[in-house]
């Protein structure tokens, strides 16, 4: 039955194609239509900037314009099968930051690129955990974006693809690059933030096995103590839950995990804790302070997922336990940061461009380098 269904919408498709040519359109959508952020957004508003005069279209599943700051060019267009399809065949262009899960009416002359959303992603993923999932980006995407050359290998076993990779940078650090003190005001603005405020960011991933909330594990009025002490300085903490997962309140801390960009939260964060997110590998852009919390490590790879890599082998900073924690935070020095923020970037063999985006939106532009 699947296969009928399949091949009766590549006939429709084939059908609304002949009535609709290819436009100077481009559909865009990030987690599955769950967000305007990541790297289908700094491609897309540099798009607009080189060509304000393609239509720019927007995939999302429920869009809230309160909540969301969406630019008046863009289109937003209910994300569903019909409407993903109809958008997308009429495109010059097609970019996601999740596995291609459909069957596309693919037309000559279009782009289909995958940016992916973890270029180092710590965990076991996708084809590495079960082959027989369906993923079509072996089939239709014409370039794939990776910001390191471990993200390019990464590729080969978890979408299995053997196509054109771009690695040129992950298009949502470009604003890391930049690090725009005004655009930093302005975030810290829309959250309630003091501008002159230090922050403290926890962004955990997510748990397979944990679906009430995760607990934060540490005590972060010690933290923001010890902190405070080593500055002088006045820090508040964000806590931040990955995508389709929730973190439990906490009376110290802001939950920005609706803000629908994470770039942006990094960009005004001073000070990062993780434990298995690929967010770690975003921040050392900026060279800041990163320690990796996982208490946790036997439990996540028993219950939740395997890990690619050992962190510590990888360079980070790693605390095992509370104590531990507070430990490094009382003790390790910036320029200690600083040396292990480099054992990474040279571990992963990292080439964030700064220029991803532009790189991107020539190539929509311009059509296929020679």
């Amino acid at each position: 039955m699947l296969k009928i269904k399949r091949k009766l919408i590549k006939i429709y498709i084939r059908m609304y194609q002949l009535l609709h040519p290819i436009e100077k359109q481009v559909t865009f959508d990030s987690f599955n239509g769950m967000q305007y952020s990541d790297n289908p957004r700094a491609i897309s508003e540099k798009l607009h900037e080189l060509d304000p005069n393609y239509k720019i279209v927007w995939l999302m599943r429920e869009f809230d314009s309160k909540n969301v700051e969406v630019p008046q060019y863009v289109r937003i267009v209910n994300y569903n099968g019909r409407n993903m399809l109809q958008e997308i065949s009429k495109s010059k262009a097609y970019v996601t930051n999740c596995e291609l899960t459909s069957e596309f009416a693919k037309r000559k002359g279009q782009i289909f690129i995958q940016t992916w959303h973890g270029d180092i992603c710590f965990k076991k993923m996708l084809l590495e955990v079960d082959r027989s999932l369906p993923v079509f980006d072996n089939k239709y995407t014409d370039y794939c974006l990776s910001g390191s050359e471990y993200g390019k290998r990464r590729y080969k076993t978890v979408f299995e693809y053997n196509g054109s990779i771009l690695n040129v940078g992950s298009p949502r650090n470009d604003i890391l690059f930049k690090n725009d003190a005004a655009e930093i005001l302005r975030v810290k603005e829309k959250l309630g933030i003091d501008g002159n405020a230090m922050v403290l960011l926890f962004a955990p991933t997510f748990r397979d096995s944990n679906k009430e909330g995760l607990n934060i594990g540490f005590d972060i009025e010690k933290i923001l103590k010890l902190l405070k002490k080593k500055t002088d300085k006045t820090w508040i903490c964000l806590v931040r839950a990955h995508v389709g997962s929730t973190i439990l309140k906490s009376p110290n801390c802001i939950d920005v995990t609706s803000y629908p960009d994470m770039a942006r939260i990094l960009l005004i964060t001073d000070y990062l804790i993780s434990d298995y997110s690929s967010c770690a590998t975003d921040f050392l852009i900026k060279d800041k302070p990163v320690i990796l919390y996982q208490y946790d490590i036997e439990k996540y790879e028993k219950k939740d997922r395997k890990l690619d890599f050992d962190s510590k082998e990888a360079g980070f900073i790693v605390a095992d336990t509370e104590k531990e924690l507070y430990r490094i935070v009382e003790h390790t020095s910036l320029d200690a940061f600083k040396e292990s923020n480099q054992r990474v970037r040279d571990y992963f063999q990292m080439n964030e461009t700064g220029k991803a985006s532009e790189i991107v939106a020539k190539i929509i532009i311009n059509g296929r380098p020679k």
